[in-house]
């Protein structure tokens, strides 16, 4: 009666068939724990500014009324476009508009070169509140649209807010209003929907851009959608955490809702692939904290007029911005700049931190291709086969053996043929064939061999994974 074959035992640590020490592995993990712990105490809120005492004064249905008449008298505002120039100067433009309220205001004509419109002519509007300091706060929203005529989409929502957050400024009868703290600029800009454009020339180009403490964005504020704060910069740009902690506090006041923000994971997209299709993003290059206050969400899609435009929301955004405004003008804890973090669920994880972790984790990786490396030229094992092994033990589902004249080898002595076993008979030790005379077995990195013809004595299970064949023939 046959002796049935006793188990595989387990390859040695360290031989092809385990070139990983599994232990080694394991333990550098531990250098990821402190990384971890370090992060566990810099997780943070962020911290808001004092409300106003005053209740807001913006008026709603107002600055509806202005949003729904200027986006009909001037329908395509494209950049260069007769409706665009008119959207500036003329009787119900954005000049005309700011004139009642006696604001110092100029117009910066600059050109820049947009995409199938060649080099076009653009305007920024510029009006300032004169205030205590020289350090500035800035209100802006785009006027201009990509043609069509949809109310809330072609930010003619944000255009009527700025108007309505303007005449805050002023008193009665035309006259100067309160003279705030910090110097107040709004600033309706051009070329929004192709990139940012005048909120790029703005903050190369204007005197005032220097002495920029926050800049408030308005884009798309009359949808029914959630409001939603944009924070998104190139690489490690954020807006300071005391703007964004304002900004939340200020908007479920107003609002009545918690803001949407963008998900953790869409922040680390980011990180890698910088996309923002708002205007805060030129500012937050250049080192401005900015942020965008919306209700259509991270990338704005167009709605039908009659049912997306939502007076109500609009009320609610345009009375947030004014709080939040009129908080960091009484605020004395706003500081200039830009920092690095990550926002999610109510927390900010510090940029440092983070890129602590993610180094972290390379640590565990490194330590097993070094020890890879070192086993293999100490025990003078081929690394190509050494990865094959690790490979298989990741799943791949095949190993190829080596050559002889029985299944199509190479010429070459030690070369692979091209013969495929599966990976299941090659874990019961019954994946190799008979060899034939021509072909030996030699011990991995040992110089011993054993001579085997057709009948003669086979490997035994035991050294099947520290042993290779080697084809000798010329076949």
């Amino acid at each position: 009666m046959p002796l049935s074959p006793s188990p595989p035992r387990r390859a040695r640590r360290g031989s092809v068939e385990r070139p990983i020490n599994g232990r080694l592995y394991r333990i550098a993990w531990l250098a990821v724990a402190l990384p971890l712990l370090i992060v566990a105490f810099t997780v943070t809120r962020p911290e808001a500014l004092p409300a106003p005492t005053l209740p807001p004064t913006f008026d709603g249905p107002g600055a509806a009324t202005i949003a729904q008449t200027f986006a009909k008298t001037f329908r395509e505002r494209t950049p260069g476009s007769e409706d665009a120039a008119a959207a500036v100067s003329s009787t119900g433009g954005i000049l005309d508009l700011l004139s009642p309220f006696r604001l110092k205001t100029r117009v910066d004509r600059f050109q820049a070169t947009i995409p199938g419109l060649g080099p076009t002519q653009l305007a920024n509007v510029v009006a300032v509140v004169p205030g205590r300091s020289p350090q500035a706060i800035v209100v802006m929203a785009h006027r201009d649209n990509a043609g069509g005529f949809i109310v809330h989409r072609d930010n003619s929502s944000g255009t009527a807010a700025l108007v309505e957050l303007a005449r805050a400024y002023t008193g009665s009868a035309g006259t100067a209003g309160v003279k705030p703290q910090h110097t107040i600029v709004f600033l309706s800009a051009d070329g929004g929907a192709f990139g940012g454009l005048g909120a790029r020339y703005f903050a190369e180009h204007a005197p005032e851009a220097k002495n920029v403490l926050a800049v408030v964005n308005l884009d798309t504020i009359a949808t029914k959608g959630q409001p939603q704060i944009e924070i998104t910069g190139p690489g490690p740009h954020s807006p300071s955490s005391t703007l964004l902690g304002s900004a939340i506090a200020r908007i479920g006041a107003a609002a009545g809702t918690t803001p949407g923000r963008p998900s953790l994971f869409g922040q680390l997209v980011d990180l890698a692939f910088p996309l923002s299709l708002y205007e805060q993003w030129p500012f937050l290059q250049h080192g401005i904290s900015a942020i965008t206050l919306t209700t259509a969400g991270e990338r704005p899609s167009t709605d039908p007029v009659g049912a997306a435009f939502d007076s109500q929301r609009l009320g609610q955004m345009g009375r947030a911005a004014q709080l939040l405004v009129t908080s960091l003008d009484q605020g004395l804890e706003l500081s200039q700049g830009t920092s690095s973090y990550v926002y999610f669920a109510g927390r900010m994880l510090k940029g440092w931190a983070l890129a602590l972790v993610l180094i972290a984790l390379v640590v565990p990786f490194a330590v097993a291709v070094v020890d890879l490396f070192a086993r293999c030229r100490r025990r003078r094992v081929p690394l190509g086969a050494a990865f094959r092994a690790y490979r298989r033990r990741l799943g791949s589902g095949s190993e190829r053996c080596s050559g002889c004249s029985r299944c199509s080898a190479p010429s070459r002595v030690g070369r692979p043929c091209r013969r495929i076993l599966p990976r299941a008979r090659l874990a019961t030790g019954l994946a190799w064939h008979s060899p034939p005379s021509c072909c030996s077995w030699r011990l991995a990195g040992s110089s011993r061999a054993g001579r085997s013809s057709q009948g003669g004595r086979q490997p035994t299970r035991r050294s099947w994974p520290a042993r290779r064949r080697l084809c000798s023939c010329s076949a």
